[in-house]
């Protein structure tokens, strides 16, 4: 069913709201993630759901699958993003037929990456640069067969390319006037954490003397907030500001993640309360990130859960609709299965049948799920502390933490500026010793500036990037720390938490075998190793996993936030090859720094050292020779 039609259909006071979730990693956090679908969908009761879609398509058959299981398998409206640069149009043509093929009816219409327009960049064969240019395309091939939204920024739209367009709303309008008179349906906002932002923003649209924006439904994106670290990143990556009264609040309480998801939920919540007071907005997207303990919690804080259920129960009284294969279980295959540091930790399933009763609309099944009680709650949140490549390759929120796939998160000047030109290895080597160093905020694989944690062992990663062995993670041995400790701490007070040290790099063919022998029978030691032609060698089993932080917390089962395994370590350097893809895409063919970046994908391993001796905070540096 198409979006704009579900709105026409309701009430007008009556509220809804929708999901963002994002194709994960690894085949494990895939089918994890069609259950949690599953379970948000019955006990939450979404209007739509939407799927992202991954720098120039490269999450296509992953996103349209996950779009159409949400119509065919779960019974919910489904919206499937899509960008259009730096993709042809023939592969825009090819996917959109196969979202029509599922009967997928929505589109949320975006540019993504900024185009190259670097020597590869074809502008005959990438024809359309901007979101409008979707939008029309859509529109004359497919007539009003999709219903298409399109973004729009409250706090004004960031681009390093376009730099008149820096954050500045009343430039970006014309654009967006652009987008709905070439045939948007909808709006879908950038995040905020500011409700004056947004409050602002819509009267300005509903107000503009065009009268373009006058009735055409706004949609708010909600974020919530994770952590501290995620709230940083996306604000940066979004461009938006974070009120200096919650940042404040936030770091009072950094090293406890349960806090700062509680102050976050109180935050979001009124920002919610207070758009509804003073908008005509009723809607709200939440940007899930593929968890749902918070979403649950703000829907329940907001009193938008209450008010979805009032509205749902006059309808549902004179049904008794009986949801069938409901069995919310997930097979693990023998390839993705992880024993040892998981053993106990799989995800059970409730047995009951969901029966869409009035009976079954009740409050508590959300109060279940956000506390993380009953069956419901256990299965919500079992993964709960903030995920990403070094997180549960279980997980539906394993991958990168945005969602939106490997690239340099950067413009091509933006990325110039910080890298340069390099010529030779010396030039690589300087780029990462600098900013292990604090010299500079970004290496293509890092989008920010080094941690206070990297910090403690910045000598030590200086001293493996001088033998060129490029670091792109690492973390100390920690022995029972503080969970308050201003720098290794996390989770509730009153716990302590524990790591092993690790470290990630790149490095030659002949060093990475002659690493290898000499690490290969150390029992303290498990190293995995994978390079560009898809080879992949370790001293471990290839169903192990290796719990490199774990916490134990007063009166909770032992918590592993850290994890390298096999699977997860492979589908990183898969992506760790393709962001060496895009920065030598920068370059011309055939000039010195292309050639370099190339030679370095081609005869360079990524290789992941972890020691097990977590008693002894040298043990790994020592082995290295560092």
């Amino acid at each position: 069913m198409k979006i704009s039609e579900q709105l026409e259909q309701l009430p007008k006071d009556d509220i809804h709201y929708s999901f963002e979730f994002f194709p994960p990693k690894t085949t494990i956090g895939l089918d994890n993630l069609t259950v949690r679908m599953k379970r948000m969908s019955k006990t939450m009761f979404p209007l739509f759901s939407s799927v992202t879609w991954s720098s120039a398509g490269s999450s296509a058959a992953e996103s349209l699958a996950l779009c159409a299981s949400l119509q065919s398998k779960f019974g919910v409206t489904s919206c499937l993003h899509m960008t259009c640069s730096n993709v042809d149009k023939e592969s825009i043509k090819k996917n959109l037929d196969q979202a029509k093929a599922y009967g997928i009816r929505n589109i949320l219409a975006l540019r993504g990456d900024p185009p190259l327009k670097t020597e590869h960049w074809n502008a005959q064969k990438f024809e359309m640069e901007h979101a409008v240019d979707l939008v029309r395309f859509i529109r004359e091939e497919y007539g009003d067969y999709f219903c298409i939204g399109v973004a729009a920024y409250p706090e004004g739209h960031a681009d390093t390319n376009v730099p008149e367009l820096q954050q500045n709303v009343d430039k970006d309008i014309p654009y967006l006037i652009e987008k709905v008179r070439a045939g948007a349906d909808f709006i879908i906002t950038q995040i905020f954490y500011d409700s004056a932002v947004y409050i602002d923003f819509v009267k300005k649209l509903r107000t503009h003397e065009s009268g373009v924006f006058k009735t055409i439904p706004i949609i708010p994106a909600i974020m919530p907030v994770q952590s501290l670290t995620t709230l940083r990143r996306m604000a940066r990556l979004c461009n938006c500001v974070i009120p200096h009264d919650l940042m404040q609040s936030l770091e009072e309480v950094r090293t406890d993640d349960e806090k700062v998801k509680a102050i976050g939920v109180k935050h979001v919540a009124q920002m919610i309360k207070d758009i509804l007071k003073n908008t005509d907005t009723r809607g709200f997207h939440f940007c899930t990130l593929n968890l749902e303990k918070s979403v649950a919690r703000i829907l329940n804080e907001s009193g938008l859960y209450e008010r979805r259920l009032t509205a749902l129960k006059a309808v549902v009284n004179n049904q008794k609709e009986n949801v069938a294969d409901v069995h919310n279980r997930v097979v693990i295959p023998k390839k993705d299965h992880l024993p040892s540091a998981f053993e106990g930790l799989y995800i059970r399933a409730d047995d009951k049948q969901f029966t869409r009763t009035a009976e079954f609309f009740e409050k508590q099944a959300s109060i279940s799920v956000s506390e993380g009680t009953g069956a419901l709650g256990r299965e919500a949140t079992w993964d709960d502390y903030t995920n990403g490549r070094f997180g549960d390759p279980r997980s539906p929120a394993y991958g990168n933490i945005d969602g939106y796939g490997p690239s340099l998160h950067f413009a091509p000047e933006e990325s110039l500026k910080l890298w340069g030109y390099p010529v030779d290895e010396d030039d690589i080597t300087n780029i990462f010793k600098r900013h292990v160093l604090g010299e500079t905020t970004a290496i293509p694989w890092i989008d920010q500036p080094v941690e206070a944690e990297t910090k403690t062992i910045g000598d030590k990663l200086a001293k493996l990037i001088e033998k060129k062995w490029w670091t792109v993670g690492s973390q100390p041995a920690v022995n029972a720390a503080p969970s308050s400790h201003a720098i290794f701490g996390w989770g509730p007070r009153g716990g302590w938490v524990f790591q092993k040290a690790f470290v990630e790099m790149f490095m030659s063919t002949m060093d990475f075998e002659a690493l290898a022998q000499r690490l290969h029978d150390n029992p303290q030691i498990t190293y995995l190793a994978g390079n560009n032609k898809g080879e992949f060698k370790t001293n471990a089993s290839l169903d192990s996993a290796n719990a490199v932080t774990w916490g134990v917390f007063p009166g909770r089962e032992i918590i592993q936030s850290t994890i390298i395994a096999p699977v997860s370590f492979q589908a990183w350097r898969d992506e760790a090859y393709s962001i060496w893809g895009e920065w030598a895409r920068l370059y011309p063919a055939g000039t010195p720094s292309h050639k370099l970046i190339q030679s370095c994908i081609d005869n360079c391993w990524l290789v992941s050292v972890i020691h097990h001796n977590f008693l002894d905070e040298n043990a790994l540096w020592e082995v290295l020779g560092c």
